[in-house]
């Protein structure tokens, strides 16, 4: 077995997990970190990117692994061996490795997490990919903690941002780009220009209907809106809040799932612009009486929503979501 093997048996083990056999597959997995951890000083970068992904899909603790602190130790050596060796021009690696230490979870050396985003900015505006280049902006963001950027660097990814803004406007395409912009803004404290989020802002009012969506297009537009919410920007008018609802409402099953109402209704809530229509409090009386209701951060926005919006909550349903914001989860 070499590098190239072990890369593609973590992978067909993320293929083969299922809810019903993923504690199995999560103990085998943990079986295979020694074994993998004699590979890594030899693996090429998008193997090893695809064994992080694989250990962030299988929610492995590596920080509390026996062999844990040696495999990322390894792990962070080999991953700047390779970048000394082949820089940052390979979009698609460098993007699978940023989601693939994103994935894991785990508090990666800030140094080199540093060295890659400082790496990755001086290319960005080079990359072909839209979507890459916004997940890749995503899980950057959800490692800011641990990255320090200089003002000059913070100036060039603003830039970086500014030309695949101007993309996302000429390709007419691949919107869920501007979330993971608008989530580096906020977590890397950027110095953006209040114009260039509007323009951003004004870009996904104006997509073509319907968007071209899945299950989570919804849910990268609420966290995008979410994000422009906290960085500043909100709707200027119950008219553009009720465009801001329109654009959330075209962009998945007509059905929305409690975390689509938890970040999109719950932004909107946020923004005091927003009159609900008759529709969005259904909306909200259907999900506080859901099972999908699982945390007490749920609890909390389904609470401000109908208490806001003044929609009367049977008393089952109000005494079952006050368990369990108490409770911190759900009564089986």
């Amino acid at each position: 077995m070499d590098s190239v093997n072990v890369a593609t048996l973590w992978y067909q083990i993320v293929v083969f997990a299922k809810p019903h056999n993923f504690t199995a597959c999560q103990q085998f997995a943990r079986s295979l970190l020694g074994k993998t951890l004699a590979f890594v000083p030899t693996m090429e970068l998008r193997p090893l990117a695809n064994v992080l992904y694989a250990m962030g899909k299988l929610r492995l603790d590596l920080a509390s692994e026996p062999t844990g602190p040696y495999l990322t130790s390894h792990v962070e050596e080999r991953v700047a061996e390779l970048l000394d060796k082949e820089g940052f021009h390979n979009e698609k690696d460098i993007g699978q490795l940023w989601y693939g230490l994103a994935l894991c979870k785990y508090k990666w050396d800030s140094g080199l997490l540093t060295r890659l985003a400082a790496g990755t900015i001086e290319e960005m505006e080079a990359w072909e990919g839209l979507a890459g280049a916004g997940d890749a902006l995503a899980n950057m963001a959800q490692l800011a903690e641990s990255i320090s950027l200089t003002p000059q660097q913070k100036a060039e990814l603003v830039r970086a941002i500014g030309v695949l803004t101007d993309r996302v406007d000429e390709e007419r395409k691949c919107f869920q780009a501007l979330t993971g912009m608008a989530w580096a803004t906020q977590r890397l404290q950027l110095p953006m220009p209040k114009q260039l989020l509007r323009r951003q802002v004004n870009l996904l009012l104006a997509a073509p209907r319907p968007i071209n969506s899945d299950r989570s297009t919804r849910a990268h537009f609420s966290h995008f809106f979410r994000h422009c919410a906290k960085l500043g920007l909100t709707p200027d008018s119950p008219a553009e809040a009720q465009a801001w609802f329109d654009v959330l409402n075209d962009a998945g099953p007509a059905e929305w799932n409690v975390d689509e109402i938890r970040w999109g209704l719950g932004t909107l809530v946020s923004c005091n612009t927003y009159s609900p229509s008759p529709e969005a409090k259904q909306m909200v009386q259907r999900a506080a009486a859901s099972k999908g209701v699982r945390s007490a951060a749920d609890v909390r926005v389904l609470l401000e929503l109908s208490e806001a919006w003044g929609i009367a909550l049977p008393v089952e349903v109000r005494a079952r979501l006050v368990r369990i914001r108490g409770s911190g989860g759900p009564k089986p």
